[in-house]
C-alpha cells in the first residue's frame, strides 16, 4: 500500500502546509493543454506516472498531478489511485471552484473508501472520509433505479458506467439531465430540474422494449394466447362429432335389428296366413322360439334408437356449447386487435323415420 500512504500523508500536509499557486490554473498557464505542460505520459509504467503525480502535487500543480494519476487509474483501476487522483481533484476543483470537478471528486473518493482494506489505516480512511464530506455538500447526490438494472447510465454528460449501479452517483448543481440505455431498449430520459448543493435526489427510470424485441417476445410466448382461448370450442366441437357417429352406428344396428325381425314375422304370417300368430296361447316351441326372436329384435330396436336419440340430444348441446367458445374467443381476439383463432360451427342433424344424419362442420383455421 505504499502509494496509498504517500498520497494520504501528501493529503495531510495539504491541510496545514502553505498554499501553493497551481501554474496550469485559470492565473497561470491556462492558454496551454494538460499534455503539452506536463509532458508525455505514453512510455511510462505505472508506478513511474504515480511518482510524477505526486511530483507536481508536491509543487501544488493540481492539473498536471491529476493528469498523472489520470492515467495511471486508466491502466490500473484500484481504490489507492483512486483516492490520490481524488484527492489532486478535489484541490484542483477548490483551485478553480469548478463544480463540475467537485462531482468527478466525489466518485472517485467515494470508490476508493468502498475498495479500501478493513485492517487499512484509520487515519488515511479519516482523510479520504473528510474530503468526501466537504465534497458532499458541494455536488448533487444522486441514487438512480433502474430497470433493467443492467442499463447504462449518463449522469449531466458524463458517462457513469452500466449497472446494476448500487451505490451513489454524483452531479454538478443546477440542471441534472440522466440517461439510460440498454440492449434492445429504447433509451429514456430524466432530469432533475433545479438540482441545490447538497440535496440528495432518488431518480427512477423504467426502459421500454424496442417493437422488434417486444414481437420476439410475443412470439416465444405464441402457445399462450390472450383472452379466451380457442381449445373449449374444439373440444366441444369433437366431443359433438363423436356423439353423432356413436349415436349414427347405433340407429344404424336399431334399423338393422328391425329389419330381421321384420323379414321373420313376414315368413311366420305367410305361413300362417294372419300377422296373429305370435297371440298367446302358442302350442308350437318352434313358433314360440321365432315369436322371441322377433321380440328381442325389436327390443333392440328401440334400445339402440332411444340411445342414439340422447346421443343427438347431447351432440346438440356440445355443438351449441362449441359455438358459445368460438364466439367468446373470437370476440376476445378482436378486442385484443389480433387475429382470431378458429371458428367453429358444428350442427348434427338426425331424421329417425328418413333414416338420414347429418353434421355441419364450419370454420376458420
Amino acid at each position: 500500500m505504499p502509494r496509498l500512504a504517500g498520497a494520504l500523508g501528501l493529503a495531510l500536509l495539504l491541510r496545514t502546509g502553505p498554499a501553493v499557486a497551481d501554474e496550469m490554473t485559470s492565473g497561470g498557464q491556462g492558454a496551454a493543454s494538460p499534455s503539452a505542460a506536463c509532458g508525455s505520459t505514453l512510455a511510462m509504467a505505472v508506478e513511474e506516472l504515480a511518482a510524477a503525480a505526486k511530483a507536481h502535487a508536491r509543487q501544488g500543480q493540481w492539473v498536471c498531478a491529476r493528469l498523472f494519476f489520470g492515467r495511471a487509474y486508466a491502466r490500473q483501476r484500484s481504490f489507492d489511485l483512486a483516492g490520490n487522483l481524488g484527492i489532486v481533484t478535489h484541490e484542483l476543483a477548490l483551485a478553480e471552484r469548478d463544480d463540475r470537478l467537485f462531482a468527478e471528486a466525489a466518485t472517485l473518493l467515494a470508490e476508493a473508501l468502498r475498495g479500501f482494506p478493513v485492517a487499512g489505516p484509520a487515519e488515511q480512511r479519516a482523510t479520504l472520509a473528510e474530503r468526501l464530506d466537504d465534497v458532499r455538500g458541494r455536488v448533487v447526490t444522486l441514487s438512480v433505479k433502474l430497470e433493467p438494472a443492467a442499463s447504462c447510465l449518463t449522469v449531466a454528460g458524463r458517462d457513469a458506467g452500466c449497472g446494476p449501479h448500487p451505490f451513489e452517483l454524483f452531479a454538478a448543481p443546477g440542471r441534472v439531465d440522466i440517461e439510460a440505455r440498454a440492449a434492445g431498449y429504447r433509451a429514456q430520459s430524466a432530469a432533475v430540474a433545479r438540482a441545490v448543493t447538497g440535496s440528495r435526489h432518488v431518480v427512477r427510470i423504467a426502459l421500454e422494449p424496442h417493437r422488434a424485441a417486444a414481437v420476439a417476445g410475443e412470439a416465444a410466448i405464441a402457445d399462450e394466447p390472450a383472452g379466451f382461448p380457442a381449445w373449449p370450442a374444439l373440444v366441444a366441437g369433437g366431443a359433438a362429432l363423436g356423439a353423432v357417429a356413436v349415436g349414427a352406428g347405433l340407429w344404424v344396428a336399431g334399423d338393422d335389428a328391425e329389419a330381421d325381425a321384420v323379414e321373420l314375422g313376414d315368413a311366420r304370417a305367410a305361413q300362417a296366413g294372419n300377422h296373429s300368430f305370435c297371440l298367446p296361447p302358442i302350442e308350437d316351441a318352434e313358433l314360440q322360439a321365432d315369436c322371441d326372436e322377433i321380440a328381442a329384435g325389436l327390443g333392440r330396436r328401440d334400445d339402440y334408437h332411444n340411445t342414439a336419440g340422447g346421443l343427438f340430444v347431447g351432440a346438440g348441446v356440445l355443438a351449441a356449447s362449441a359455438g358459445i367458445f368460438a364466439v367468446l374467443h373470437l370476440r376476445d381476439g378482436d378486442e385484443e386487435g389480433g387475429a382470431p383463432g378458429a371458428a367453429v360451427s358444428i350442427g348434427p342433424a338426425a331424421s329417425p323415420l328418413g333414416r338420414a344424419i347429418g353434421l355441419s362442420l364450419r370454420g376458420r383455421w
